[in-house]
């Protein structure tokens, strides 16, 4: 079993909405949230990422007694004044601080006034670091080339998508932590290939492939995904998303007999930004 909970993350997306093309259970009850974060903090696991957009999930988990034990991670629209967000989510989330607030969009940090406001968020106490969730490199590399002072950046990283990583030991060198999402592509490796919109036509063998050697060689899927992540130390913590009591407890159930495979996921890279990138999919519904 994984020993070391520190570089995890709880995603809380399926706490407030139906989330994710493989989630068979929809929104999150209320009582079994609670019973994943009090399981969370009985295991070490100890960092939650949110949103204001993610409907009531932020309402959700204030009603647990415990979520002042969490480091909590908000995200704020483009929209959206990042201190009107942010005291919003204190108010329901039933806080005094978070620990970082993040832009949940790239085109949020290039306003100067936006990251005014964060920097002065920041030194009254009320969030301890500051961020962006990027979905491109590009957004990267203009952040690197402005030297705009941030705390953290949180991408997309998993077997597939690993357009960010040659940019990791840059954000080490800045002291900027990194937090990675999309460990399962919204659930995307789940999908029985039968199952799979002809829109991943393309991908089909490679999902399959993953599919068929963790069966071949005893191990669960998401198991093998989320080891393949943890194995780049860059990486400070990796998000995972939670559609059930069950599921979240198999997910975290990892050994070390898992380190016999990793390896073999090294090789499935994907370029495309149509498969990698949820935002640009088209499924026939």
């Amino acid at each position: 079993m994984l020993k070391n909970f520190s570089r995890l993350g709880i995603g809380t997306a399926q706490f407030g909405m139906n989330y994710g093309i493989n989630n068979k259970f929809g929104k999150v009850k209320r009582d079994i949230v609670y019973k994943i974060l009090a399981h969370a903090l009985d295991v070490g696991l100890n960092l939650i990422d949110t949103a204001s957009s993610y409907k009531d999930a932020e309402k959700v988990l204030g009603g647990f007694e415990q979520i002042a034990n969490f480091k909590i991670v908000s995200k704020f629209l483009n929209n959206e004044d990042p201190e009107d967000s942010l005291y919003s989510s204190l108010k329901k989330l039933k806080v005094k601080k978070v620990y970082a607030l993040l832009a949940h969009r790239f085109e949020s940090i290039k306003d100067d006034f936006v990251l005014s406001k964060l920097s002065s968020l920041k030194q009254r106490g009320l969030c301890d670091k500051i961020g962006v969730s990027l979905y491109y490199p590009f957004e990267l590399e203009y952040i690197l080339h402005k030297d705009i002072e941030l705390d953290i950046v949180q991408v997309p990283y998993n077997v597939f998508d690993r357009r960010f990583e040659k940019y990791f030991s840059v954000l080490k060198s800045r002291g900027i932590e990194i937090h990675s999402r999309s460990v399962f592509l919204q659930g995307l490796f789940f999908l029985k290939p039968e199952e799979l919109d002809p829109w991943f036509k393309d991908v089909k063998h490679k999902i399959k492939l993953l599919q068929d050697y963790a069966e071949e060689k005893g191990v669960i899927l998401a198991q093998l995904l989320l080891g393949w992540v943890l194995k780049n130390k860059s990486i400070d913590r990796v998000i995972i998303g939670v559609d059930s009591y069950e599921q979240f407890l198999t997910n975290i159930e990892l050994n070390h007999s898992l380190l016999d495979h990793l390896n073999f996921l090294d090789n499935f890279s994907e370029n495309r930004e149509k498969i990698i990138v949820p935002s640009l999919w088209r499924l026939r519904r």
